[in-house]
C-alpha cells in the first residue's frame, strides 16, 4: 500500500513539475496582449485627453487587479512621489516584481523603449507608443507560437517522466 502511494506521489510530482515549467510559456502571450491593450489606453489618455503621464498611468491602473494595471499604477505612484524619476526608471523599478517573470529580456526592452519615449513632445510620444505597440503585437505573436510548441512539450515531458519513473520503480 505504501509503495502504491509513493508511486502515485512520484507520478503527481513529475506531472506538476511539467505543468510548472510550462506556466511561463502560457502566461507570456496573455501578458503581452494585456500590455498591448494597456499601451493603447495610455496613448488615448495622453494624446486625446491630454493628461499628464503620471495621472494617466494611475487612472489606467486604478480599479483593476491584473499585472498590467499594477505595473501602470505602480509607475504612476512612483512618478508622483519623485517627480525627477523618468518614466523609464519607474518602469525598470516596477518590472522587477515577480508578476513579470514570464517576460523575456526582449519584452522588457520593448517596454523600456516605450517609456523612454514618454519624455518627448506629443508627436514623439505618439510615435514611440505606436512603434512600441507594433513591437508588442509581434512579440505576442511570437510568444503564442512558443506557447503552442513549448507548453505542450513540458507538460508531456512531465507526464512521461512520471510514467517512466513509475514503470522503473514497479
Amino acid at each position: 500500500m505504501m509503495k502504491l502511494l509513493a508511486l502515485i506521489l512520484i507520478f503527481a510530482a513529475c506531472c506538476l513539475g511539467g505543468y510548472c515549467l510550462a506556466a511561463p510559456y502560457k502566461r507570456r502571450p496573455l501578458l503581452l496582449n494585456q500590455l498591448h491593450s494597456g499601451i493603447l489606453g495610455l496613448e488615448n489618455r495622453l494624446i486625446y485627453y491630454g493628461e499628464p503621464l503620471h495621472l494617466a498611468l494611475v487612472h489606467l491602473g486604478a480599479g483593476h487587479d491584473d499585472a498590467v494595471s499594477c505595473l501602470f499604477y505602480g509607475m504612476g505612484k512612483s512618478m508622483e512621489k519623485d517627480p525627477r524619476l523618468s518614466p523609464r526608471q519607474a518602469a525598470e523599478q516596477e518590472l522587477n516584481a515577480p508578476n513579470y517573470a514570464s517576460l523575456t529580456a526582449m519584452d522588457r526592452e520593448i517596454l523600456l523603449e516605450i517609456f523612454e519615449g514618454m519624455g518627448r513632445d506629443q508627436q514623439g510620444q505618439k510615435s514611440a507608443l505606436s512603434h512600441g505597440r507594433d513591437r508588442l503585437r509581434d512579440a505576442a505573436a511570437s510568444a503564442q507560437e512558443q506557447k503552442e510548441k513549448n507548453a505542450k512539450l513540458y507538460q508531456s515531458m512531465g507526464l512521461l517522466l512520471g510514467a517512466a519513473a513509475v514503470v522503473l520503480l514497479v
